[in-house]
């Protein structure tokens, strides 16, 4: 009996041993990994378009496993709380954006990005602060001043309130009555003022307006008086040796010194993306310039201006803006340019003081190809060619410029140079579909700009940047608008000869001066006006599109991402 006992005693301890080590083991076997999702969003608001002064809300709601990271960016750099009047709140599922009282440093790009260890997730929207424009740049400046009449110009405000200018009210004052008064309201940059008396001095300020008001005025011009006629231009602030010889400079950039110590600067011009545009007035010589000061905070972003330079000391032409002097800092560039104050082409051929005629493109077109003769000569190639482009020296003349060479490759030992970007609707098919480009791509874009000159009508623009690519890249155009009827068949087979999907069929800027189109005479020609309504709706639209779309488009079939450059130095495009 004891000893069943005790193997029943032995029994029940091995049991129970056997149980302890099987528990040992079981709490020593990993528990099965917890199911998990990324962060997902429920909800997050569209673009938004705000009036300055007004409160902005964004609020993102989202699912997920927890804990998940929220981070707010604007431009992909993240917003700190509290600064510049913004002030972020987030739970569980939920993080609230508040801009408490908005103005126009608030537009942009803002991201919420979601993060926990299942993976992120980011949402966008475009933020723009939408207000009556700022008052036009600059001062307004009288030329061509008779016995009773002068034309006064201006430049557009440096920013546009977030809405197309629609028109400028002039106002004028004088010696005799002492008041400001409204004068008129005009579409264009410059007004011929007429029926002036010679017994005052006269003074003249303007105001841009949008959907949204009207501006604040202008800097006063300078007191002018009528009466003796002008012909040196001395009263053209900006305008001090425009029809001169431009001065050529091999530019060296400076590290080690300011602008400040050479150059007074003075008014600002033009603000954009790349940074801001001043008047400059160079210390030593009293010669007005224009500074633009770039954002660079990194080397990339430094290489890209330091290679404009570069590529910009070898384009010394009458036809190009000069870079005559640069300057870098810690986190900007600075590069001292040509000052030009007649404003892009497109504007200068719909004022009510020039004539657009086809003989008048002509003029246009022999000088546009002169300067890419020269830039193509060098072994460059621009790849930005488009109407923002295309300036006119001055105000009152006919000579143009052509700027902005941010874009611009050499062609020398780089192979097969393939790119992709340039500007939607003029940039060629080759550059859409990632193939090699070369001197014909610009030549491409001088067609789509031929086009639009005699017509007002664009070939290829469609409803969307999508839409045009696919045009472009079906090189699908055709002459058949009524706006054609009045246009001559030299002027189609040009355009024809130029437009073409081959590049090596396309004309080369030696062929483009020996068409019969180019080469007439056209003090001979007959000077038929050309519609300038349509031109007037293509540059409502073109200037639309500009501001609307964001740096980037989406190219065809996600394809291809063309970057929409539409930076340039001159007050109209610095957006």
């Amino acid at each position: 009996m004891h000893s069943r006992r005790c193997c029943s005693r032995c029994y029940l301890m091995s049991i129970h041993a056997l149980s302890s080590a099987d528990e040992a083991r079981i709490k020593k076997k990993p528990a099965p990994a917890k199911q998990g999702s990324p962060p997902q969003f429920l909800q997050f608001p569209g673009d938004q378009k705000i009036r300055a002064g007004e409160k902005v809300e964004l609020l993102g709601n989202f699912g997920g496993t927890a804990p998940i990271t929220c981070t707010w960016l604007k431009f992909k750099k993240p917003i700190q709380p509290g600064s510049g009047g913004i002030s972020i709140e987030t739970t569980e599922n939920c993080s609230h954006l508040t801009i408490a009282a908005s103005d126009q440093d608030h537009c942009g790009c803002y991201t919420l990005e979601l993060q926990n260890k299942f993976g992120t997730k980011q949402a966008s929207l475009n933020l723009t602060i939408v207000d009556k424009p700022d008052p036009p740049a600059g001062i307004p400046a009288a030329s061509d001043i008779r016995r009773s009449s002068l034309t006064l110009s201006w430049y557009g405000p440096t920013y546009d309130g977030g809405s197309i200018v629609q028109s400028y009210n002039l106002e004028i004052w004088n010696s005799i009555d002492n008041t400001w008064n409204d004068l008129t309201s005009c579409n264009s940059t410059s007004y011929h003022v007429q029926n002036l008396l010679t017994d005052r001095q006269y003074k003249f300020r303007i105001r841009a307006v949008n959907v949204y008001g009207v501006g604040e005025p202008s800097a006063e011009s300078e007191r002018i008086t009528v009466g003796v006629e002008e012909v040196t231009g001395e009263k053209q602030p900006l305008i001090h040796y425009e029809e001169k010889e431009p001065e050529y400079r091999d530019v060296v950039i400076k590290k080690d010194c300011s602008v400040k110590d050479f150059y007074d600067i003075e008014d600002r011009l033009g603000t954009g993306k790349f940074g801001q545009v001043f008047k400059l007035v160079e210390k030593s010589t009293k010669k007005v310039w224009a500074g633009k000061f770039i954002k660079a905070f990194s080397q990339k972003e430094k290489e890209n201006v330091r290679q404009e330079i570069d590529i910009m000391n070898s384009l010394h032409h009458p036809k190009l803006v000069q870079c005559v002097d640069a300057f870098e800092g810690k986190s900007n560039l600075v590069m001292v340019l040509e000052m030009i104050s007649g404003g892009e082409l497109f504007e200068r051929i719909v004022d009510e003081d020039f004539e657009l005629t086809e003989r008048e493109v002509i003029k246009y077109m022999l000088q546009i190809i002169d300067g890419v003769q020269f830039i193509h000569k060098q072994g460059i190639v621009h790849l930005d060619l488009k109407p923002e482009n295309i300036m006119c020296i001055n105000k009152t003349g006919s000579k143009i410029k052509l700027i902005d060479f941010g874009l611009a490759r050499r062609l020398e030992d780089s192979g097969s140079l393939k790119v992709l970007f340039g500007t939607p609707e003029f940039v060629a098919p080759e550059v859409i579909n990632y193939e090699a480009i070369s001197y014909p791509t610009d030549m491409w874009s001088i067609g789509v700009i031929c086009y639009i000159l005699v017509s007002g009508l664009s070939p290829f623009m469609g409803d969307n940047d999508n839409e045009t690519l696919a045009n472009v890249t079906s090189a699908t155009w055709d002459f058949e608008d009524e706006a054609f009827d009045e246009i001559s068949d030299q002027a189609k087979d040009f355009i024809s000869s130029l437009l073409k999907k081959d590049m090596r069929a396309r004309l080369t800027c030696a062929q483009c001066l020996e068409h019969s189109w180019l080469k007439q005479d056209t003090k001979n020609m007959e000077a038929k006006q050309l519609s300038k309504e349509r031109m007037k709706k293509y540059i409502l639209r073109r200037r639309w599109q500009v501001k609307a779309l964001a740096s980037l488009c989406r190219g065809l079939n996600g394809r291809v991402c063309v970057l929409l450059k539409s930076v340039c130095y001159h007050p109209h495009s610095a957006d």
